[in-house]
C-alpha cells in the first residue's frame, strides 16, 4: 500500500467513509462541501474503488428515485486511513 499517492481528496472521503459508515456520494459532498465537489465526487470514488480502498452497492433512494449507489471503506481504506492519520500525527 502506498500511502504517498493517495489525493488529499481521497484521504477526506476515507475519514468521512470510515467514522460515518455507509454514505451517498453526494452525502460525502455536503459533509464536507469546502473539500469535495458534486463535479468531481464519482470520479474520485470511481477511482478509490479501482484501487480497493473503497466499495459500493446499489441501494434505494430515499427520496424514492432510481436506486442510487452507497460507498463504503474496504478493509484496505480502512487500514490507509489508519496509517495515514498515525503518520501526519
Amino acid at each position: 500500500m502506498n500511502i504517498s499517492r493517495v489525493s488529499r481528496k481521497e484521504f477526506v472521503v476515507l475519514g468521512l467513509l470510515t467514522t460515518r459508515g455507509e454514505m451517498f456520494g453526494l452525502q460525502l459532498v455536503d459533509a464536507m462541501p469546502d473539500q469535495l465537489a458534486r463535479g468531481t465526487i464519482y470520479v474520485t470514488l470511481q477511482r478509490m474503488a479501482s484501487k480497493g480502498f473503497v466499495s459500493s452497492r446499489a441501494a434505494p433512494d430515499p427520496a424514492g428515485g432510481p436506486a442510487r449507489r452507497m460507498y463504503r471503506a474496504t478493509g484496505r481504506g480502512y487500514r490507509l486511513y489508519t496509517a495515514l492519520r498515525r503518520e501526519l500525527g
